[in-house]
């Protein structure tokens, strides 16, 4: 925590640590996990845009860290409802592929905090975004979890 204030690192600098160094940006919060400051770091991460790095942060995260299910599942909301505001088609289409393919895979590995209220949101996700690639494959996936 020492080295985190010497080199004056804050959580409204996280993003671009995450944008330029997505490896350290995991390193560095599992190492501020057990400090006073964690929390300010996982709303700043909330806050980041929907990216592939982003999403490999809080990969990284979930596996290495134990997060309260609610956090889990706020932060997924937000990135679906992100994804729901890109004006850009083409841009939104890249983040819901990246953002289906991570959820995919986390359904995979049988994540605890994917409950029926969670799958519920990515099938009305799925849903929304029925003619994105990768989404199909997704939809069956909690389509099958779900019944």
């Amino acid at each position: 925590q020492e080295l985190v204030l010497h080199v004056g690192m804050a959580p409204h600098k996280l993003s671009d640590l995450i944008t330029h160094n997505h490896t350290i940006a995991t390193e560095f919060i599992v190492c501020m996990t057990h400090t006073n400051e964690i929390q300010k770091y996982y709303d700043a991460l909330i806050d980041i845009k929907l990216s592939s790095n982003s999403l490999e942060v809080f990969a990284k995260m979930i596996q290495t860290v134990e997060l309260p299910q609610e956090y889990i599942q706020g932060y997924l909301n937000k990135q679906m409802e992100e994804c729901r505001t890109i004006s850009d088609p083409k841009g939104q289409k890249r983040l819901v592929r990246i953002l289906s393919l991570f959820l995919m895979s986390q359904i995979k590995s049988r994540a605890t905090f994917f409950n029926k209220e969670m799958l519920m949101i990515i099938n009305h996700f799925c849903i929304d975004f029925a003619k994105v690639n990768d989404v199909s494959n997704l939809h069956k996936l909690v389509q099958s979890e779900l019944y």
